[in-house]
Formats: structure tokens, sequence, C-alpha cells
């Protein structure tokens, strides 16, 4: 009986190839998680100017004229919620009457960014 030592051509091609489809699939799932991450960056960076800007608006007094009923008009900010020429995000908000009382407001906080998508976070002025 003759005893065979390594393997055939065949055998490292197939090998090979199917360690080629193995990488292939690494790799294209660290881009898809690579994006996933900036896209959360992103989502996560937008709701803190939400929520910093809801936090500014719900201080105001109610004859500030920020609080007037009506859409405010957009702001550029960066991730710190700093007015800047270059930020990334773009902030408007809604303020219209509430109840229980005549002086409550609503308060629409609506940030766009990123292909125009668009982050909302809703408070109340007692």
């Amino acid at each position: 009986m003759k005893h065979r030592r390594g393997m055939s051509l065949i055998e490292v091609m197939v090998a090979g190839a199917l360690l080629g489809v193995g990488v292939t699939a690494i790799l294209s799932s660290f881009d898809t998680y690579t994006r996933l991450i900036a896209h959360q960056r992103q989502l996560l960076d937008a709701a803190f100017v939400a929520q910093s800007s809801l936090q500014r608006l719900q201080t105001l007094p109610p004859i500030h004229a920020d609080m007037s009923p009506g859409i405010h008009p957009n702001l550029t900010v960066d991730a710190t919620n700093a007015l800047s020429a270059t930020g990334r995000f773009k902030v408007r908000w809604i303020v219209t009457p509430a109840k229980p009382t005549p002086r409550s407001r609503e308060i629409r906080v609506v940030v766009t960014f990123e292909d125009d998508r668009e982050f909302e976070l809703v408070g109340l002025q007692p």
C-alpha cells in the first residue's frame, strides 16, 4: 500500500478558494460595522444637540422671542451645540401653546443631520 503525503493541487485550490470567501465575508462585515458605528455616533450627537437645545429653551421666560409661537429658523451648530458656520447639524424648533395653563408651551426641537435625517425631541415649558 502506497502512503500519500501532502495534498493534491485540487485540494489546495479548493482550500484557498474557501479561505478567500471567508476573508471577503469578514472584511465586508467590518465595513458594514464601521458605517453603522459612524451612523450611531451621528445619532448620538444629534440627540445631545436636541437635548441641550430643549433645556436651553425651557429655561427662557415665556415672553422671550425664541419662545413665541411658530417655527423658528434653522441654526447651524456643531456637536457641542455651539453656533458654527461649518457645523454638521441644523436645529429648528416649533413652539405651540399647550395646556394646562395659557402660558404653557410645547417645544418641538428638530435636528437635521447626515443626508437630511432628522432627530426630534418634544418637551413642555410650564
